[in-house]
């Protein structure tokens, strides 16, 4: 795994983070920063949030039937409500994600910042973890998103070949 993120980090320039999926949680457990003079460190390794709560959660939550989102959900409602994020609103994010392969905010966590994650899937599709960048927002803009999301998609599937996660 921290082969993928520092081909990441190093190939695109900033931040790479690998979350895993814990129950209704996303924990993350890598994080690798990149060359660029500006790097966002937007969450430590270590960090858990609910599934959904960050771009990680939400790229896992894509992979999910409605069947098995819908719970999920449900038992964070509460928890998401201090993301100031309703049901409905996790939803929406999880269909676009869905739609697009990952899932992307404009505006990060820190004010000027942006993320995009894709999911990492095993051998079934379903989701196990999310890989994620974060970068200052003018580096995951409208130009350059596509190239990004192409090289965190190739480390994915890499991921999801590999049971050690071990890349290259």
């Amino acid at each position: 795994a921290s082969t993928c993120l520092n081909h990441l980090a190093q190939s695109i320039g900033d931040t790479a983070f690998l979350s895993i999926r814990h129950r209704l949680d996303s924990i993350c457990i890598a994080r690798q920063t990149g060359h660029h003079p500006i790097q966002v460190l937007s969450i430590d390794v270590g960090a858990r949030r609910p599934l959904g709560a960050g771009v990680s959660g939400v790229a896992i939550l894509s992979c999910l039937s409605e069947a098995e989102l819908q719970p999920i959900i449900a038992a964070n409602a509460k928890r998401l409500e201090q993301s100031s994020l309703t049901p409905e609103r996790l939803i929406e994010k999880v269909r676009q994600a869905t739609e697009l392969g990952y899932a992307y905010v404009q505006h990060g966590v820190m004010s000027g910042t942006s993320a995009v994650a894709v999911p990492v899937v095993n051998a079934q599709g379903n989701p196990q973890a999310a890989i994620t960048i974060t970068a200052m927002s003018n580096r995951l803009d409208a130009s350059r998103l596509p190239y990004v999301v192409e090289q965190m998609k190739a480390q994915a599937s890499q991921l999801s070949r590999h049971a050690d996660i071990n890349c290259n």
